[in-house]
């Protein structure tokens, strides 16, 4: 598992992190740690395979910037998790927009980043996904002039942006459908496994029947984990 980092310059006006950290207390996030130098957001989504936690992402308000990490499991999900992850960092933005002085430039690049990947992954399959590539586009520039809005809009509505961050399963199918077996795939076709091996799964006998390497079954895995469908079982 990898960690993304997306860094704005930013300038803290004068809130304590204190204050500033019971304006999330009721958003879900899994831990909020207030520190010397900073206030810490940490959302964690299950157990992987050994049983530590999986940090879905963290967000760290600094005096002088704010540091936004997420987690990508695979190489080829980065792009679904920019995609998903975006408008939670948007959200988190607008509810500190009156206690931080932001630098959004590098926002805005991380948008114009994802187009370009989706785009350029588009085009090395070879496949005329002109209707698909159109209707992202049209979610990516909808992306764009949220934020702006955004920035002079209510923490009410910050706060129901959060929550759309679990309606995003359609987009995240599109962008596997381009990736060879999806991860939506992979965990279907282990889930019926171990529902017909009584429970339990052999990672080499399940990645010779589907021709996957072992890493990808434990992905696969490791994903049911995160997502609650399956526990691991400590013997």
């Amino acid at each position: 598992m990898e960690m993304k980092t997306i860094e704005l310059k930013a300038k803290l006006k004068g809130k304590s992190f204190s204050s500033l950290s019971k304006e999330f207390s009721e958003l879900g996030f899994s831990s909020i740690s207030v520190k010397k130098n900073a206030l810490a957001l940490v959302k964690d989504t299950g157990k992987d395979l050994e049983g530590k936690p999986h940090k879905d992402y963290e967000i760290l308000l600094e005096k002088n910037k704010v540091i936004f990490k997420y987690s990508v499991m695979t190489p080829s999900e980065e792009l679904r998790r920019r995609l998903e992850v975006l408008p939670v960092f948007l959200s988190v933005l607008t509810i500190i927009n009156s206690s931080y002085i932001i630098d959004l430039l590098p926002v805005y690049e991380e948008m114009d980043k994802a187009i370009k990947d989706m785009t350029s992954l588009v085009s090395r399959e070879g496949i005329d996904y002109t209707a698909e590539i159109s209707s992202l586009k049209i979610k990516n520039d909808s992306l764009k002039r949220k934020y702006d809005e955004l920035v002079s809009s209510s923490e009410e509505n910050a706060r129901i942006l959060l929550e759309c961050e679990r309606r995003r399963d359609d987009l995240n199918r599109r962008v596997d459908s381009l990736e060879g077996m999806s991860d939506e795939l992979l965990k279907e076709k282990l889930f019926k496994w171990i529902k017909i091996h009584n429970g339990t799964v052999s990672i080499d006998d399940f990645s010779s029947a589907n021709k996957i390497s072992p890493s990808r079954t434990e992905e696969g895995l490791n994903l049911l984990i995160r997502e609650g469908y399956i526990k691991r079982k400590i013997k």
